[in-house]
């Protein structure tokens, strides 16, 4: 269960998809103002990444027991401009570590909602190195390349919006992501390189390699275990994209893509390889005023598993509201998502099965931006047919559909000083 808890890691560390990064920078009430401080770090080529999240749920009904847990997340990294700092055209530097207190509901044991869903977040996680590579632009960016410590939880099967949610039905892949391939999930990292190429404006082709070590999952890794004999296979994954922003009055992205994984063990199984694909979809359906990015945006996708790992296949669709005030909250958001996980009854883990052939997830919430850098966003959960594979808790015990409330805060400590923000050249 150890492995399976902590590969549920979000990539929460999407802190500029949380803040609207990704799309308008709207007017907000500035606390403090440590920008000439960042303009004199950005002229030397250093730039700072800090944020931290705190999740507190409370499991209504449902599950073994009802109660409430709360998950922390602090990260922490530093990105040098090589360019800047040693004229290396296009290159840069990066270091991000993490750490996580607490425990998510599905996390405890006592409460043990659904196996997966609730929370993006899983821990506690000891302070580790989470990424250490370096990025590479060539060609004026048209072509990306990044290697070293890395893993590919911020590059493949990622919509936009993936960590805008609070669960992890999408965030920040498809939730069942992390249960059927054997690639360390964010903050895990491991030896690895993916190349972005920039076929049009509007088309992108990505593909990647990265290790896969299972043992760098557990929760006294500190991130500083390179070594290579421990590898089980290779995560093979590629995806094609076409992607607008913007500058357009509906914005769009569709993807598809897929992996092939090449170590095995789901279930007892020996197969040697697993493979799997997917499809998504972001389609803004309103936007009254291209000065605003006030705007209604559907999404849908998913991802499809072949017969030898626990799921079957994951669906899920949503629709983001921005300012759904207007003017009166231009930065707020208003979230709803739904999912469905099909699981393989024969490859479930622990021996237990499926004691259900799908569980469908729900969550709607509301992102409240306080100030620029501080977000508040409350939401309510709901999960049919809950699938519980650690029966090992409460054997047998059969589980009602879980409710779950809570809040989530996130704040941003280069958007609340005024901190510059990192951009490729």
């Amino acid at each position: 269960m150890k492995i399976l808890r902590n590969c549920l890691l979000g990539a929460t560390a999407l802190a500029g998809a949380s803040f609207g990064l990704s799309g308008q920078a709207m007017a907000q009430p500035q606390l403090i103002d440590m920008s000439a401080m960042g303009k004199q770090m950005a002229d030397s080529g250093i730039y700072w990444n800090i944020g931290y999240f705190d999740t507190l749920a409370s499991l209504t009904s449902g599950g073994a027991q009802t109660g409430t847990s709360n998950i922390g997340h602090l990260f922490a990294g530093s990105i040098l401009d090589l360019e800047t700092m040693f004229g290396i055209k296009g290159a840069s530097w990066h270091t991000t570590f993490e750490e996580r207190s607490g425990v998510p509901l599905n996390g405890g044991g006592n409460m043990s909602a659904t196996n997966y869903g609730f929370q993006e977040d899983a821990g506690p996680i000891a302070i580790r190195l989470t990424e250490f590579y370096w990025e590479q632009g060539i060609d004026n960016d048209r072509i990306d390349v990044k290697v070293g410590r890395i893993e590919p939880t911020l590059e493949f099967a990622l919509s936009t919006v993936a960590c805008d949610f609070v669960g992890g039905i999408i965030c920040a892949q498809p939730g069942s992501w992390y249960y059927s391939n054997r690639n360390g999930a964010y903050p895990a990292s491991e030896w690895g390189g993916r190349v972005n190429i920039a076929i049009t404006k509007e088309v992108y082709l990505k593909f990647g390699a990265f290790q896969e070590t299972p043992d760098n999952t557990a929760e006294g890794d500190h991130g500083f275990t390179w070594r290579t004999d421990h590898t089980t296979g290779v995560l093979l994954p590629v995806e094609l994209a076409y992607q607008t922003g913007w500058d357009q009055q509906l914005p769009v992205k569709y993807t598809v893509g897929g992996y092939l994984e090449t170590a095995g063990g789901y279930g007892g199984s020996t197969n040697p390889s697993h493979s799997a694909f997917w499809l998504q979809g972001e389609q803004t359906l309103w936007r009254p005023d291209m000065k605003t990015h006030q705007s209604l945006m559907a999404i849908a996708g998913g991802i499809f598993y072949d017969n030898k790992t626990p799921f079957k296949n994951e669906l899920y669709a949503g629709l983001v509201m921005r300012a759904p005030l207007g003017d009166l909250r231009p930065s707020d958001e208003l979230l709803l998502l739904a999912g469905r996980y099909e699981i393989n009854n024969g490859n479930a883990p622990f021996g237990a099965g499926g004691n259900r052939p799908a569980e469908y997830m729900f969550e709607l919430s509301y992102a409240a931006q306080i100030a620029q850098g501080l977000q508040v966003q409350p939401f309510l959960q709901y999960a049919a047919n809950p699938v519980i594979w650690n029966t090992s808790v409460t054997p047998n015990k059969p589980y009602g559909n879980d409710v779950v409330i809570g809040a989530r805060v996130f704040v941003y400590l280069n958007t609340l000083l005024n901190l510059p923000i990192w951009a490729p050249h």
